[in-house]
């Protein structure tokens, strides 16, 4: 099964508002967490060395996961498999983090499948942290100044005129006109005498009481509504909110338990030594021999050696090294049943297959995944005591990138000497494998043009 590991939250900070008016700023981001890698000597945690897997909370924020933030280890043993990162993004409410995450698994691929099964790796949770509090929200900004008034109405039309006043009193009666002398007989009544003038008028009567006021005509139609006022200014924004508490620090998961270490695979070994005059180098030279560690002891027994050539000195009357194009790549030195060592014009050594391909070198790196400003020629599988002297015009290459290496730091006579060294992994007949402590010679990269190289080499190669 796959051990699993969760390493608390990442501290990410959320502001939600439900309120009205202007919203404060969001709460401080919590910490994040981080990781690092370390070469790991062999001893308890790996027998065979490995790699340290440190992860802990950026609580100071400077980006660097320093030493009293490690909250736990995990580590990764050598072995033969290739080491292999998997990383998988987890959405909210997911069962391992609740405000979701990074899943990260770490391993070697044993199988050699290009992928970690659940055996192969160990698990980690790089969780988000909880969202920070809310800030408080700002004041609210001044009222904006009042739009113009709109214009008047038009004028509703008159209302009906009021009741006519009460008739004002009669005027006073006429004086009787004069009787007639005598007391005659009462003579027939006469004719009734003519009427006589009607009296003056009298004087006018006293104006009556006005009468009740008219019912109030009908309301006018509403005036067209006025033109709307200027908007007024906008209000200062309100100040910023206090920043929210930082969440706390989700609790640390336990270690995972540490997988067992995989069987090591056979190591390419080489063994270079000094090759005195006689037949093999009438003028001395270098003895080179190779093989598979097939009793993993880290020394090639002689039972082991599959291949012995020499790279003798002073050999430029050997006979001419050819490709398929009849380009001359220079004079045979050494010739195998698997393929020819070369000095070319100038003055440097290769190996090359019958087929025209450079031999593949086992080669350490100074970081992972075969990387690294540093990069050495294995000497005797890890076993060899140092010291060794070699001609530091012997060429090294490795199909990792099509890369060809010369020997650095070579001393006033032209050798390279060989030293001891780290390497955290090594290229073994095309795979980056974990490395560790050894032996060898310092390399540095050179060009196909600086060393006199073609680029391209078609075989078959013949010796002519």
């Amino acid at each position: 099964m796959r051990f699993r590991k969760e390493l608390g939250f990442f501290g990410f900070a959320a502001l939600v508002s439900t309120l009205p008016g202007c919203s404060g700023s969001a709460g401080a981001a919590g910490s994040n967490s981080l990781s690092r890698t370390s070469p790991l000597a062999p001893g308890v945690n790996c027998a065979s060395g490995g790699t340290t897997l440190e992860t802990g909370l950026d609580k100071n924020k400077n980006g660097v996961l320093d030493d009293d933030e490690v909250s736990s280890a995990a580590y990764l043993c050598s072995d033969a498999a290739s080491p292999l990162v998997e990383t998988q993004a987890l959405a909210v409410g997911n069962a391992h983090c609740a405000n979701g995450g990074l899943e990260v698994n770490v391993g070697f691929d044993a199988n050699g499948n290009g992928k970690l099964d659940d055996e192969e790796g160990t698990t980690t949770y790089l969780c988000n942290g909880p969202s920070g509090t809310k800030g408080a929200d700002g004041a609210n900004g001044a009222n904006g100044a009042d739009g113009v008034n709109g214009a008047n109405g038009a004028q509703g039309p008159q209302g009906p005129s009021g009741a006519d006043g009460a008739t004002g009193p009669t005027g006073p009666t006429g004086a009787t006109g004069p009787s007639g002398s005598g007391s005659g007989a009462t003579g027939a009544t006469g004719a009734t005498g003519a009427t006589g003038p009607n009296g003056a008028m009298g004087a006018t009567g006293a104006t009556g009481a006005t009468g009740p006021i008219g019912a109030t005509g009908p309301i006018g139609a509403t005036g067209p509504i006025g033109a709307t006022g200027a908007t007024g200014a906008t209000g200062a924004t309100g100040p910023i909110g206090p920043t929210g508490a930082t969440g706390a620090t989700g609790a640390t998961g336990a270690t995972g338990a540490t997988g067992a270490t995989g069987a090591a695979g056979s190591k390419l070994l080489l063994i270079m030594t000094t090759e005195a005059m006689g037949m093999n180098c009438a003028a001395g030279g270098t003895k080179v021999q190779s093989g598979l560690d097939a009793n993993s002891n880290n020394t090639l027994d002689v039972a082991e050696i599959s291949q012995t050539s020499y790279v003798c000195n002073g050999s430029s009357g050997a006979g001419i090294v050819t490709d398929a194009n009849g380009v001359q790549l220079g004079h045979a030195v050494a010739v195998t049943s698997l393929g020819v060592t070369v000095e070319n014009s100038t003055g440097y050594y290769f190996n090359l297959t019958w087929s025209g391909t450079p031999s593949d070198a086992q080669v350490y790196f100074s970081a992972l995944s075969c990387t690294g400003a540093n990069a050495w020629l294995n000497e005797n599988g890890g076993l060899g005591a140092g010291g060794t002297k070699v001609n530091g015009k012997f060429l090294t290459w490795t199909s990792l990138g099509n890369q060809l290496y010369k020997f650095k730091d070579l001393d006033a006579n032209g050798l390279s000497t060989s030293v001891s060294f780290t390497g955290l992994t090594l290229w073994n007949s095309g795979t980056c494998v974990l490395g560790g402590i050894n032996t060898g010679w310092t390399l540095t990269p050179i060009t196909r043009a600086a060393a006199g190289i073609p680029t391209t080499i078609v075989g078959p190669i013949t010796v002519n």
